[in-house]
Order: structure tokens, then C-alpha cells, then sequence
């Protein structure tokens, strides 16, 4: 079965994919939303997503996204971001 990551910009995103899209492509693939994350405090072990003020931001997930994907031939990477 084919896995498909949706790197997604926020939580708004990630909850349409989970309650829209997920349903629809049940049982033909396995969709897995990975939110951006746009700040990551070591000194309090804490990790901010969504709401992404940058390209930087998003690029840093997607390369990781891509590096894990790039692991299984069945995994495909997109994503999902509003223009506002």
C-alpha cells in the first residue's frame, strides 16, 4: 500500500486532511499529515508548528519529510498551504 506524506502549514490544514481527504482515499493508500515546524526550543525540550512565517521553515520539513520518504519505494510526498 502506498504511503502519501501532506506536509501541511498548520493545524487547519492537517484537520482537513484528517477529516476530508483521509476518508476518501481509505483503504487504496495511507495518508500521514506532517506539519511545519517553524520553532523548536531546545532549552525547554518544546516544538512550535504551524503558522509559517518562511520558506526556510517549510524547506527544513520537507527535506526531513523527503529524507524518510526516499527510505520506502511506496511513499510519496505533497503539500497542502493556503495562500493568505
Amino acid at each position: 500500500m502506498k504511503n502519501i506524506r501532506i506536509v501541511t502549514e498548520g493545524q487547519s490544514e492537517t484537520n482537513f486532511v484528517n477529516r476530508v481527504i483521509v476518508p476518501y482515499f481509505a483503504g487504496r493508500c495511507t495518508l500521514i499529515p506532517i506539519t511545519v515546524v517553524t520553532k523548536t526550543d531546545n532549552r525547554h525540550g518544546k516544538t512550535y508548528k504551524g503558522g509559517v512565517g518562511n520558506y526556510g521553515q517549510i524547506r527544513n520539513t520537507l527535506v526531513k519529510t523527503l529524507a524518510n520518504a526516499s527510505k520506502n519505494k511506496d511513499s510519496y510526498v505533497t503539500t497542502m498551504f493556503d495562500f493568505y
